[in-house]
């Protein structure tokens, strides 16, 4: 037969269907910035294996190795913290709509995974250039110069 709901409750089941799909999307979108992270550190990674002669170079100009290691920390982080703000940014904009009808838990949701991002991809970069540091052979990487 025939059931007659309220007009507001049958937009409210709507809601929740859209709520849904919209976390499993944060949660995807999560993933895959997390996924992005290690990807890259792998750049970061790369870049320190390309530029050892540099790294040599300064070390022979007499820079101390905490001089360096903050030098590559605050080059790496700059272009990792700008690209986390930059897809935080979209986030919200793409996000707007549900965060101005009372998505609280979707903005929640967002500050935790930037936050987990942040510290992963610092964390990881800091030990990163640290490892990289230790193992260059400062005459050899002089050499290949």
């Amino acid at each position: 037969g025939w059931e007659m709901t309220e007009a507001a409750q049958r937009l409210a089941t709507f809601k929740s269907v859209e709520n849904t799909y919209l976390s499993i999307f944060l949660i995807l979108g999560g993933l895959g910035l997390i996924i992005g992270t290690f990807g890259f550190v792998v750049v970061v990674r790369r870049s320190l294996e390309e530029r050892k002669s540099e790294i040599a170079l300064l070390f022979s100009q007499g820079f101390e190795k905490k001089q360096i290691r903050q030098m590559l920390f605050r080059e790496a982080n700059g272009i990792f913290v700008s690209g986390i703000l930059t897809g935080t940014l979209t986030a919200i904009i793409a996000t707007l709509p549900m965060l101005l009808h009372g998505g609280t838990s979707i903005l929640k949701m967002i500050v935790v995974i930037v936050l987990i991002l942040l510290f992963n991809g610092i964390v990881f970069i800091r030990i990163l250039i640290s490892s990289a540091l230790n193992k260059i052979n400062l005459i050899e990487a002089l050499r290949n110069n």
